[in-house]
């Protein structure tokens, strides 16, 4: 057992989980002298325990609840017996998913050591998690495993190798992974628009923006917010009303529209109107309050907007809403006051 699964063992406390530990039992019979619990009636019949671990691992919700699925996978050597990549596969995209990079890729390692070969689903989950913990050398190695399987064209590696390159400031291969594949999707595009945003490389995220959109793909939500940012960036009003345009066309806005939402907000204030800034400030906390009604922070922001143009009577129908909510402000989150 390796240095990551002691010490993952070792921290973990003994919770419960009655159908994932009478799952992997070696035998049943004997089980609850190790765990506190009694196998459920249904638990006698021929369960499928690597069902039973997906199930888990899907309805998984928090960090310290996945270390006790993997403490238990680690204890009773599941996947020594269960060696397809599947397995695997759910446990990187569970770490990911939930915030820990570091500990996906750990189990990355472990697979390889394990002789287990990835597929096309591995490796986009673990070039996610390698780009989030700026894994450049681990990623590099992904691309040279991807070409060897013939993998490199999938559309989720090739997204994930631009996005790779491009956070490593290596816009050249960047370019060169999407420029291989003529048979591009949307996540490619994005990518390489999302990289060049990142780089500061305004101009060349709008002319790439075009080419895109020349070339018959429509933009969503993530287009949007790295094309808006980049217009921000070399303050043009003009584009910015032509963006602006483009996104209420592409769009039918919901709960994930928020951040592109936000961005448009910031395009407006960087090309110097301020006005038009406050407007769509104002419209997508209205926005926001029609979704999450019970959210106090997006009154405390509709508030600010109100009280930052010297609408008063505005601030106050907020505050009373809230109180009509029975909303609390946030603590050390204060609406902005009068000043002299």
């Amino acid at each position: 057992m390796n240095f990551f699964h002691r010490r993952l063992l070792s921290h973990v406390k003994p919770q419960t989980f009655k159908h994932l530990h009478y799952s992997l039992a070696p035998n049943p019979a004997n089980f609850g002298t190790q765990f506190p619990t009694k196998p459920l009636p249904s638990q006698h019949s021929k369960q499928d325990p690597s069902k039973t671990i997906a199930t888990h691992l899907s309805n998984c919700s928090s960090l310290q609840e996945l270390n006790q699925i993997y403490a238990h996978v680690i204890r009773t050597h599941f996947l020594d017996i269960y060696t397809a990549p599947l397995h695997w596969n759910n446990l990187i995209r569970c770490y990911t998913r939930l915030d820990a990079p570091s500990i996906a890729l750990q189990i990355y390692v472990s697979m390889s050591h394990a002789g287990i070969s990835p597929d096309n689903y591995t490796l986009p989950i673990v070039l996610k998690a390698a780009c989030q913990c700026f894994a450049m050398e681990l990623g590099r190695q992904l691309h040279s495993i991807a070409i060897r399987l013939g993998l490199e064209l999938n559309e989720y590696c090739e997204s994930g190798f631009i996005s790779l390159y491009s956070k490593s400031g290596d816009l050249g291969n960047a370019y060169k992974v999407f420029e291989e594949n003529l048979d591009r999707k949307l996540g490619s595009w994005n990518a390489i628009i999302g990289g060049l945003c990142q780089g500061g490389r305004a101009k060349e995220v709008i002319e790439m923006f075009m080419e895109m959109r020349r070339c018959g793909f429509k933009p969503d939500d993530v287009t949007m917010v790295s094309v808006t940012a980049a217009c921000g960036i070399l303050g043009d009003l003009q584009l910015a009303l032509q963006l602006h345009k483009c996104v209420f066309q592409a769009k039918s806005f919901a709960k994930s529209d928020i951040l592109m939402l936000n961005s448009l907000v910031d395009m407006y204030g960087k090309c110097g109107r301020m006005d038009l800034a406050y407007m769509m400030g104002e419209w997508v906390a209205k926005h926001l309050l029609d979704l999450e009604p019970w959210n106090d922070g997006v009154y405390v922001v509709l508030s600010n907007i109100y009280a930052s143009r010297g609408l008063w009577l505005e601030v106050e129908r907020v505050r009373l809403i809230m109180k009509q909510r029975t909303l609390a402000k946030i603590p050390a989150y204060s609406l902005a006051t009068t000043s002299n």
